[in-house]
């Protein structure tokens, strides 16, 4: 099924407290869009050489930036869509940090955009468990101690709804008045959103340890 909407992958050369990540993951990602067929409308944004290659080894068209310190996605979809010759309105942003995604999740956020047309952004949000009642501390003398005096009991933990961040659909005009602010992450977060629930695990890979329970969940339950 062909998108209405790009798909943009911004993803950097380099991950400082988990190197090679980023391969992997890219690679996984594009797994999952041919898998959904939707592989035709994504562009991996880069400002790597190496990942820039194997993108388009993995058949995914490419767009080699030149980063600044400290640069965030926003500014990546920003610069590729100066240039593009972009008609639709809204783009998928799809971070490959986040990488669980159920197979229907750019249906159901297609969906959701035609109820709510002139929406700012609509974002992924996950389903969690408030565990605090079970988080502990572990002291010099190695003995663990909880934290706060609550309920052991699960049935007493709340669930929660939270951003995940494993996709996006942003209005172009919108990311376009949010990239002239000083911060760009505060005012995007006061645009006007919707949400859909997905309904894959949840993982933010940011470090060696996040990797290694991707890797644990991918081989455990397979792709979502």
């Amino acid at each position: 099924m062909k998108s209405k909407y790009p798909i943009l992958i911004p993803i950097k050369g380099n991950s400082v407290r988990c190197p090679n990540k980023n391969r992997i993951l890219l690679a996984y990602t594009i797994t999952y869009l041919q898998e959904i067929k939707r592989l035709e409308d994504a562009i991996v944004i880069t400002d790597s050489l190496d990942l820039e290659s194997y993108a388009k080894l993995l058949g995914v068209r490419t767009y080699f930036e030149v980063r600044i310190d400290n640069q965030d996605e926003l500014l990546s979809c920003y610069n590729f869509l100066k240039k593009a010759e972009m008609r639709e309105d809204y783009f998928f942003l799809m971070p490959v940090t986040h990488p669980f995604r159920t197979l229907s999740l750019c249906n159901l956020f297609e969906e959701k955009k035609e109820k709510y047309p002139n929406i700012d952004f609509i974002v992924s949000l996950n389903v969690f468990t408030d565990r605090s009642n079970f988080f502990v501390d572990i002291g010099d003398d190695n003995n663990p101690r909880f934290l706060y005096k609550k309920s052991r009991r699960g049935q007493d933990c709340k669930q929660y709804y939270m951003v995940d961040g494993a996709l996006y659909l942003i209005k172009k005009s919108f990311l376009e008045r949010v990239i002239q602010e000083s911060n760009t992450n505060y005012h995007f977060w006061k645009g006007k959103f919707q949400s859909v629930i997905n309904e894959a695990p949840f993982i933010d890979i940011d470090t060696i340890h996040d990797m290694e329970r991707f890797n644990f969940i991918r081989k455990n339950i397979g792709n979502m």
